[in-house]
């Protein structure tokens, strides 16, 4: 059950890269190297670390994406968001139960998260399998 979950999502995600186009890959590149260095030259925020996640998520680099939202979680920054993040990032690693359970703590702190969710992929609502899994009706 937890395999189809993620699957469902790996999905979802990849069609949407189907319609970037590979300028759209490079700006994605070049706007993370921007961020870069821009931290580098001032006080790293906890925005500007949820922007190179968020990179990092898109340009299919999940494993530097959970890090940074870990080191965020860690620091106490936007802790719904932090969970939010690291379940995106450990169902693509098919790391699929601590993922359902990070997903449900960013629920649970953030119902707004749930929502967003449930926008992305609109089409787990409906299946038996996201009410299971995530205990929402």
């Amino acid at each position: 059950m937890l395999n189809n979950f993620s699957l469902i999502i790996k999905y979802s995600l990849l069609s949407n890269y189907e319609e970037k186009s590979t300028a759209d890959l490079l700006n994605q590149v070049n706007e993370l190297y921007n961020i870069i260095q821009k931290i580098s030259k001032s006080n790293v925020s906890s925005e500007n670390l949820f922007d190179i996640a968020d990179t990092y998520f898109e340009l299919g680099r999940w494993q530097d994406a959970f890090e940074i939202f870990q080191n965020l979680l860690r620091n106490n920054s936007d802790i719904a968001s932090s969970y939010y993040g690291m379940a995106l990032c450990l169902l693509m690693l098919n790391e699929n139960e601590l993922a359902i359970k990070y997903l449900n703590y960013s629920f649970e702190l953030n119902p707004g998260n749930e929502i967003s969710f449930l926008e992305d992929f609109p089409f787990l609502e409906s299946t038996s399998l996201y009410i299971k899994l995530t205990a929402s009706i």
